[in-house]
């Protein structure tokens, strides 16, 4: 990953390992590739005031779920990435 190398960086694929990496260490942010459903909006509903990137591939049929989970995160990534945007 590229942050690896100026960063620690803690990486996982586990959802139930992301619960217990943020019950005992400590992370200055956390960087979720996942699409908005009920499981992340609790998630990220307990872990504030942590600073949370979201990024997900874009689709309609999930709006009315990325709007509960927009008020606890700080910023949210469509992909694919628009580097000239960021």
């Amino acid at each position: 990953m590229y942050f690896e190398k100026k960063y620690a960086v803690t990486t996982t694929n586990d959802f139930h390992q992301i619960e217990k990496y943020l019950k005992t260490s400590d992370f200055d942010m956390l960087i979720l590739d996942s699409q908005p459903n009920e499981k992340i909006e609790n998630l990220i509903k307990n872990i504030q005031p942590l600073p949370i990137i979201m990024t997900y591939v874009y689709t309609r049929n999930i709006l009315s779920r990325e709007s509960h989970v927009r008020s606890y995160i700080n910023t949210l990534l469509y992909k694919p990435f628009d580097y000239n945007e960021m």
